[in-house]
């Protein structure tokens, strides 16, 4: 079974973004099946270029370059090259949708994994700046009028998130009720459509109901739970409360929020740190309680969390996440988290108590409220620390997640 992965960007062992993870050790997992997976990225110089990588079973790859008049030349060329049989679609946001049409017309099986929201808007975080000083979150919006004046006045957030050139004149009601016709029918002629979470799935199938139900399934991302797995508890508390931000310090993650945290609390019995790749600038300018550990590799983060004894860690997404590796990653440390109450965040701390859920628009003055509460009595983490414990005891592995993946993938193969 050859499988074509496509993505946006090459893939490195040292990442630690979420979606390159998940695809990461997918891929690698299925080389030792008897798969062979195949990974296509277009080269960022030249748009009518592809690049794919061949993995073999020890999970090392070669490297292709292919050159076409366009990028579905090229496309068209590494389908029939490398026998391809099924093509499936991790990100989309730089690449033509009518890769997914030759895909069909090729008579090869389709499969999309969701991870953000690209396929019902460009602006693929829905944080539209329509509502006020700040981005929010539209929540869906299908009025096509609204979502046009929106993407009109969105170059601020083209800047400042996606880093990309900005394009508000070609938005219009016409032109996005044409995106979603034709999306519809792409998402409606998929073999298979993944998402992480069941929100995802729930909001996917309420937005566009002509999909069949029976074709998307929530299927969350396995862990290795070797590198992650720190529960070194129970904790004895020191003075001071430390509260980290982990993952990439980006506005999207919640940037925006834990600078007006840094700005307000002046308490130095809570220890601020920032675990993680600074992406936006710090507002403050006191950094006597504010400690930056800076990007980490995966398996170090562990120990870097127990060295520096968090107790806590930050997870205010203005948008709704669609899975939430720093999630997982807090959670089978033992570490609580508070977090926005939306998305993903919301479904899975709920679903297992382990931590607590503020708003996400303006969650500042509830994570002021909480975080006074736990400097006043500590041992309120205890419970949430314990409920870590047993939902990473819950985690599916890699190996389970990519037998899910296998056992879809030969489904599909063997429908007619």
């Amino acid at each position: 079974m050859n499988i074509l992965f496509i993505t946006l960007t090459r893939l490195y062992n040292n990442t630690t973004a979420g979606g390159e993870l998940y695809l990461l050790d997918l891929i690698q997992g299925l080389s030792k099946v008897k798969v062979s997976p195949y990974l296509l990225f277009p080269d960022a110089r030249n748009k009518g270029n592809l690049y794919v990588r061949k993995y073999d079973s020890k999970g090392e790859y070669k490297e292709y370059e292919f050159k076409g008049d366009s990028i579905e030349d090229s496309f068209s060329k590494i389908i029939e090259r490398f026998n391809i049989d099924i093509v499936h679609f991790q990100h989309f946001q730089t690449l033509p949708l009518s890769l997914m049409n030759i895909t069909k017309d090729l008579n090869k099986k389709l499969v999309l994994t969701v991870h953000d929201y690209f396929l019902w808007c460009e602006n693929f975080f829905l944080l539209s700046p329509l509502k006020g000083d700040q981005f929010s979150f539209c929540l869906f919006e299908e009025d096509e009028t609204l979502c046009a004046e929106c993407l009109k006045k969105s170059k601020d957030i083209w800047e400042l998130i996606y880093k990309q050139p900005w394009n508000g004149e070609k938005f219009s009601k016409v032109y996005i009720a044409e995106r979603r016709r034709s999306i519809s029918k792409i998402l409606v002629n998929s073999d298979l459509i993944i998402s992480p979470t069941e929100y995802v799935r729930d909001s996917f199938l309420g937005i566009y109901p002509s999909i069949n139900s029976d074709r998307m399934v929530a299927l969350e991302h396995g862990v290795n739970k070797i590198l992650n797995t720190r529960n070194r508890y129970p904790h004895k508390y020191p003075n001071n409360l430390k509260v980290a931000f982990l993952g990439g310090f980006k506005y999207e993650k919640g940037s925006i929020y834990f600078n007006e945290l840094l700005e307000t609390i002046k308490d130095k019995s809570i220890e601020f740190y920032i675990i993680g790749k600074l992406g936006t600038s710090l507002k403050t300018q006191d950094f006597s309680n504010l400690k930056i550990i800076g990007q980490y590799k995966r398996e170090e983060l562990g120990d870097i969390l127990f060295r520096e004894g968090i107790d806590l860690i930050m997870l205010l997404s203005p948008w709704a996440e669609t899975f939430s590796y720093t999630l997982s990653e807090s959670i089978m440390n033992g570490i609580p988290v508070i977090a926005s109450d939306i998305g993903a965040l919301r479904e899975r701390v709920s679903r297992q108590g382990t931590g607590f859920l503020v708003p996400y628009e303006n969650p500042i003055p509830r994570t002021l409220k909480l975080l006074e509460d736990i400097v006043a009595n500590p041992k309120i983490l205890e419970i949430f620390k314990k409920n870590c414990i047993e939902a990473a005891m819950s985690f599916k592995d890699i190996n389970t997640m990519v037998s899910e993946y296998l056992d879809l993938y030969k489904k599909i193969s063997e429908a007619q």
